[in-house]
């Protein structure tokens, strides 16, 4: 018995040294919610960057490197400075990055006549989540909530 509870106490060691914290949080006028949090398994340090739809199940994520993190901070900032061209209804995307199973993208869109510029995480683990956020109005509050998150880790 006593061997049965140590090889389990050994089997959680691993969960247990897991940490997530939240490090930042920002929103969409539309209910859209995205998060940055950093992860800390194995002695590594990861950040993760959560979306959620407020019309669709479950939330996609994707995990950054430093690298990825401070390109993905340029591709939002040019992407609030360039001009959306469309002119009928549909998307483009301008950058596009992948990280281990998901996707990170940067695209300009137009859906029944209004522009939009969004961030997209699309996740092919267990299923398919693809989750987008508006930044037309919440793009200072992203790039806000992604140098507090650059500040911490």
């Amino acid at each position: 018995m006593r061997k049965i509870f140590l090889l389990f106490c050994l089997l959680l060691v691993p969960v247990w040294a897991q940490e997530m914290t939240q490090l930042s949080y920002f929103s969409d006028p539309f209910g859209n919610q995205g998060s940055f949090w950093k992860m800390v398994t194995q002695g590594k340090t990861y950040v993760a960057f959560k979306v959620k739809s407020h019309d669709k199940p479950g939330e996609a994520t994707i995990f950054l490197t430093q690298a990825l993190l401070a390109e993905m901070e340029q591709k939002v900032a040019e992407l609030k400075a360039a001009p959306n061209p469309l002119k009928a209804d549909g998307f483009q995307v301008v950058w596009s990055k992948d990280s281990g199973d998901s996707k990170v993208s940067t695209i300009l869109g137009r859906w029944q006549g209004v522009k939009v510029k969004l961030v997209q995480v699309v996740e092919n683990k267990n299923g398919k989540f693809e989750h987008q956020i508006v930044l037309d109005k919440s793009t200072n509050d992203f790039l806000r909530a992604l140098k507090k998150t650059r500040a911490v880790w």
